[in-house]
């Protein structure tokens, strides 16, 4: 949500696992952002990206 509020385009939700994602949202025109996405530091776990053994609240 902070992603598209910043002008970038819709992301999945983002897995409580996952800490090594880096999102660099460039503002352009209303709607129009330019979003970079990138890993940083160590990797995350291999279900990080799937959620899997994510807990429901």
């Amino acid at each position: 949500m902070i992603v598209h509020a910043l002008g970038g385009p819709k992301q999945p939700d983002l897995c409580d696992a996952r800490y090594g994602g880096l999102f660099v949202v460039t503002p352009g025109d209303v709607g129009q952002g330019r979003l970079v996405v990138a890993d940083y530091g160590a990797a995350d776990p291999p279900t990080a990206r799937t959620c899997a053994g994510m807990v429901p609240r």
